[in-house]
């Protein structure tokens, strides 16, 4: 965490992004608890959320305290919930400044709208048509979501 404060002091604005694992057999309530403060304090943009599943012939199939699927579900929810208000804060900060784009596809839940990746990593959408993918385009982030930048 120390580490990406300092790389932060000289890239303010790189998005961190990480893999979490959780239910692994033997983690308690607290240890859940001190990954959840751990994404808060990194700052992560991105949070690639897996639950722990148990594979035959693993030792860690045989280890004890098996976190119940129940728990490993209601963990990974609020993993995810945590991975989307951290991604929200981030999109804020892009808020009326420039972003170049490569636009990947139509955006079929907003038509004339575009959908695609930042050089931060964040998706953005934008007007535009199907002419628009494959290309890199100039915007502006105009209104932070949960799930994406919607740029102009």
């Amino acid at each position: 965490l120390d580490k990406l404060d300092r790389m932060r002091d000289v890239l303010p604005d790189v998005a961190y992004t990480t893999d979490v694992i959780v239910g692994f057999p033997g983690e308690t309530d607290a240890e859940f608890e001190e990954t959840l403060e751990s994404c808060r304090r990194a700052e992560f943009m991105k949070i690639h959320v897996f639950p722990f599943s148990p594979r035959k012939g693993t030792p860690a199939a045989l280890y004890p305290d098996q976190v119940s699927p129940e728990i490993r579900k209601q963990r990974c929810q609020t993993l995810a919930h945590l991975e989307r208000d951290l991604a929200f804060r981030y999109y804020q900060r892009h808020v009326g400044r420039e972003l170049e784009v490569l636009v990947e596809r139509t955006c079929d839940e907003h038509p004339g709208w575009v959908r695609g990746t930042d050089r931060h990593y964040m998706p953005v959408i934008l007007p535009g048509t199907k002419a628009l993918v494959g290309e890199l385009v100039l915007c502006r982030g105009e209104v932070p979501h949960r799930e994406y930048l919607q740029a102009e």
